[in-house]
Parts: structure tokens; sequence; C-alpha cells
């Protein structure tokens, strides 16, 4: 196996740590004490990073640098997300919330941004993509 990605799923009863492996193509998941391996995820190539939020578990293709979701519980419902993303490292999953509530910064993805469904500020948060 060679892990290129690690994402902590910490919200609710059953913690999760989900892995993406770049020499099978795959996305696990585990146990948070690390037992229960379950492939839920196959790729169509090299994984450039994941993250997981309530419902998806995202992950950027390294080649094409597109981004795409599934549901973490069951990996099913693989969708592309409609965004395109240059020289992916890793992914993060900022919540408005978390960001509104410090009234010092400025988040770009506040009510007004006019993305439909995701939002994804730059690392410095002065612009955005959806």
């Amino acid at each position: 196996q060679q892990p290129v990605a690690i994402a902590i799923d910490n919200r609710g009863i059953n913690n999760k740590i989900y892995v993406a492996d770049n020499t099978r193509m795959k996305i696990m998941v585990y146990n948070s004490d690390g037992s229960g391996q379950n492939d839920i995820i196959s790729t169509d190539g090299p994984i450039a990073g994941i993250a997981v939020d309530d419902n998806y578990v995202y992950w950027a293709n390294k080649d094409t640098e597109i981004l795409y979701r599934a549901l973490k519980s069951t990996g099913k419902q693989q969708e592309r997300v409609n965004l395109k993303m240059n020289e992916v490292r890793d992914l993060r999953i900022v919540k408005r919330s978390d960001w509104l509530s410090r009234e010092s910064l400025y988040y770009p993805c506040n009510e007004n941004h006019p993305c439909s469904n995701l939002c994804l500020p730059n690392l410095d948060f002065d612009y955005y993509k959806c």
C-alpha cells in the first residue's frame, strides 16, 4: 500500500479514518482503532488529497485535477464536482459557520457568494472557486 492522504471523520459515534492509496487507486475506510478496513471507492487515477464532511468523502484526481465526491458511508453515488483545480496537493473542508463566527476574518464564501453548492476558498481566504 502507498497511502498518500488521510482524512479523519470524528462526526458522530463511529469515528472513521479515510485513507487514499495510490498503489491500489482506492479510498479505504477504517474504524478509529485501525480495524475493519473497507475499500469503498476505486478511482480512475492517482489521488492528490481527500476530505470528509457530514455526508461525503471528497477526493481530487492528481492527473486531471478534478474534484469528485461520494457518500462517505458507502462510496456510492460517485460524482464529479463541477470544478477543476490547479496543482492540487491536499483538500480541506471549511464550514462557513466556523469562519463566520470569527468576525475579524474575511471569508469569501459568505451568504452572498454565487456558488450553488460548494464554495472553496483558497488558503489565504482572499478568493474562492465554486
